[in-house]
C-alpha cells in the first residue's frame, strides 16, 4: 500500500526509509558498512537494496553509497568552507549516482538566486544556499535533470555528524 506522509513531497528515501523499515535493511547495511572500510561496495549489494525497496514498496530508486574511506575526501573537497564554518545548515552536499557526463552548469545557474552557488566537483555537487534550501528554486528535480543523474544531500552539519559517526 501508499504511505501517507506529512510531507509527500520529501517522499520515502534514504534516511526516511531505513527509519520507517530498520529490519529491511540491517543485514545490507551491516554488510556495507564491513566493506566500506575497505572501499569494496559491489554493484551487486547496491542492487540487493534496491530490489528490497522495490519488492516493499512498489517503486524503484536509485541508492547512493559513498564508503568511509571516500568521506574525508568528499569533506576536504568542499570549496566554501567559510559558509560551512558561519552557516552550515546552508552549505549541502549532493552525492550523485554518477559523475555527470554532460553537466548543464550554465542552465544550473539560472536558478540560482539569494547568494546561491555551487560547485560540481567529481561526483558531489557543492551548493551553497544564501537564504535556505527551502526558498530555492535550486531543487533536486532540477539538479538531477541538468546533470543527468540522480543524487541525495546532506546539509554540512549532518556530514561533519555522519564523519565522526564514521570514526567510532
Amino acid at each position: 500500500g501508499e504511505r501517507l506522509q506529512s510531507n509527500p513531497a520529501l517522499g520515502l528515501r534514504a534516511i526516511r526509509l531505513s527509519l520507517a523499515e530498520p529490519k529491511m535493511f540491517q543485514t545490507q547495511l551491516r554488510a556495507i558498512l564491513r566493506a566500506s572500510k575497505y572501499g569494496k561496495i559491489t554493484e551487486p549489494m547496491v542492487a540487493a537494496i534496491e530490489k528490497a525497496i522495490h519488492r516493499k514498496f512498489g517503486f524503484e530508486v536509485e541508492v547512493v553509497v559513498r564508503t568511509q574511506k571516500d568521506w574525508p575526501k568528499i569533506l576536504k573537497g568542499n570549496p566554501y568552507t567559510a559558509e560551512a564554518k558561519n552557516d552550515p545548515k546552508f552549505l549541502h552536499v549532493l552525492m550523485l549516482a554518477a559523475q555527470p557526463k554532460t553537466p548543464k552548469l550554465d542552465e544550473l545557474e539560472t536558478y540560482c538566486q539569494n547568494g546561491e552557488k555551487f560547485t560540481l566537483k567529481g561526483s558531489e555537487l557543492y551548493i551553497y544556499y544564501g537564504a535556505g534550501a527551502g526558498k530555492s528554486k535550486l531543487v533536486l528535480g532540477v539538479i538531477e535533470k541538468k546533470l543527468g543523474t540522480s543524487g541525495t544531500a546532506r546539509n554540512w552539519l549532518t556530514m561533519q555528524t555522519l564523519a565522526e559517526m564514521l570514526k567510532a
